[in-house]
């Protein structure tokens, strides 16, 4: 499974628990594009990633900011929202649009890279 869509996964399950916490009235934090942006930080996920098998999958438990527990697997490589996602991001923010948010989150990755590299 490639990292970014397991990463994905993470934050969905993260944020799912607490959606209405973030979507308030005044919308200020899209999950959506959020999961989405985790997605697509590699150029990869718009809309699907490459389907790839996990030869030894495992169960990860991750600690929602409700304190509830979220099992995410690596044998579900295949995120089946992501299509709709996409499209409706790009109804939301304009294919420009939306290509500019994953472009800006993709070059900060990769500016973090870099300069991992140099330390």
């Amino acid at each position: 499974m490639r990292h970014e869509a397991f990463s994905a996964r993470i934050a969905e399950a993260l944020l799912e628990g607490a959606r209405e916490a973030y979507e308030d009235a005044d919308g200020q934090i899209d999950v959506d594009l959020v999961v989405h942006l985790v997605a697509a930080h590699h150029g990869c996920g718009r809309p699907l990633f490459p389907p790839l098998i996990d030869p030894r999958p495992r169960q990860i438990e991750v600690r929602r900011p409700d304190g509830a527990l979220a099992t995410v697997s690596t044998a579900n490589s295949i995120d089946w929202n992501g299509p709709d996602r996409f499209a409706g991001l790009c109804e939301k923010y304009g294919y420009w649009g939306l290509a500019l948010l994953e472009t800006v989150v993709r070059l900060a990755d990769i500016w973090c890279s870099a300069r991992c590299e140099e330390a």
